[in-house]
């Protein structure tokens, strides 16, 4: 987190905000779904700002026990993806079409970068820097948000059916160069859930684009399935240890915090074998637990909860439910690309939604609000 970033932001949230209003009609029926929208949006932005607010107060609270500025480092990220969450709420109800237009042309802007990373530096398996993150768990959790969007843009009929499932085929290949278990799966999930919604001749094409990409980068990395192998090996060794390696000891030693919460930062306070090395707990619903205390779980489960009713469908569904599954063996609270992707799943069932109670608001068979 850099001070640039919350300049940036500012930026293009100011530049949002001071477009028109929106309330002029984009579409037959979009005065009546920016209503919807609006009052979805309040219920998001008032929980977001509840779950930040104590995330500041117990990392506030904690950096005076402990004489330490850590525990406010992480709360400037859920400070950032607070602005996120206004912002886009902005931006959606000033111009939607722009807003999901713009957000898949910064998802595919992304992706062509990390392309090119992998293809100078190539994939680092031993948890540091891979495809301009920090490690391969956040390039394959940024892989998952990646899907996501581009299943979301496929639901709502922005950009083209190839753009979307090349997308989607590049973001998946990506995560198996990870060799993450939990973001393959995961993005298993998401595609399978793409391949439920194209239909059979939409699936094929998915299906096909993903083996090319698989076929052209197993040449180029003749070496991968090595790099598999020893992955595997290596993870299989310590599986006895898994609990204490990720920091799941923590809930159980400490169960004093599971009220109002240990805060993040610091972790060599807690003991055990991740905490000597200055570990974090490997789990978003475990840091939630153990660092934010019931209060927060709770408000955070909302979220998902949104997330998960937000659509129709069995393919909907299976995409809300990814992200979820993925915090479970891994922390992605302050990764904004995954706030990016549970608000378009949030805005985008309830324009789907919105369409099929309606259905007047689209002319097509399938919605399209470009």
């Amino acid at each position: 987190m850099q001070p640039s970033h919350f300049a940036f932001l500012t930026a293009v949230g100011a530049f949002a905000m001071s477009r028109s209003s929106g309330s002029a009609p984009m579409f037959p029926g979009w005065v009546e779904l920016r209503g919807a929208l609006a009052a979805k949006g309040r219920f998001i932005c008032t929980i977001f700002a509840l779950f930040a607010l104590y995330v500041c107060v117990v990392n506030a609270v904690w950096s005076l026990v402990l004489s330490s500025v850590k525990p406010l480092q992480y709360a400037s990220f859920q400070i950032y993806n607070l602005l996120l969450c206004f912002f886009i709420y902005t931006m959606v109800l000033t111009d939607l079409r722009a807003f999901l237009r713009y957000t898949a042309w910064g998802f595919s802007a992304a992706l062509l970068l990390i392309v090119f990373s992998l293809l100078i530096k190539g994939v680092n398996l031993a948890s540091r820097e891979s495809g301009l993150f920090n490690n391969p768990n956040q390039l394959a959790f940024f892989c998952l948000s990646t899907c996501i969007a581009f299943f979301m843009m496929g639901k709502l009929g922005v950009g083209s059916l190839v753009w979307n499932r090349t997308a989607i085929g590049v973001a998946c290949f990506i995560c198996m160069l990870t060799v993450s278990r939990a973001g393959l799966a995961c993005c298993a999930v998401v595609f399978f859930a793409t391949m439920l919604d194209s239909g059979k001749r939409g699936s094929s094409g998915l299906l096909m684009i993903l083996l090319g990409f698989g076929l052209v980068g197993g040449i180029a990395s003749l070496g991968l399935v090595q790099e598999v192998q020893s992955r595997n090996k290596q993870t299989s060794a310590v599986f006895s240890n898994q609990i204490e390696g990720r920091g799941y000891d923590r809930i159980v030693e400490h169960p004093g915090h599971l009220l109002l919460g240990a805060g993040e930062g610091e972790n060599r306070r807690h003991g055990g074998k991740l905490a000597s090395l200055g570990g974090e707990l490997h789990s978003s619903v475990g840091t939630l637990l153990f660092a934010y205390g019931i209060f927060g779980l709770i408000l955070y489960s909302t979220l998902w909860y949104l997330m998960l009713s937000a659509g129709p469908g069995l393919g909907f569904k299976l995409c809300a439910l990814a992200p979820i599954a993925y915090g479970v063996s891994h922390n992605g609270l302050r990764f904004s690309a995954g706030v990016i992707a549970m608000m378009l799943v949030i805005y985008g069932g309830a324009v789907l939604q919105f369409q099929r109670q309606s259905k007047q608001v689209f002319s097509n068979p399938r919605p399209s609000i470009q």
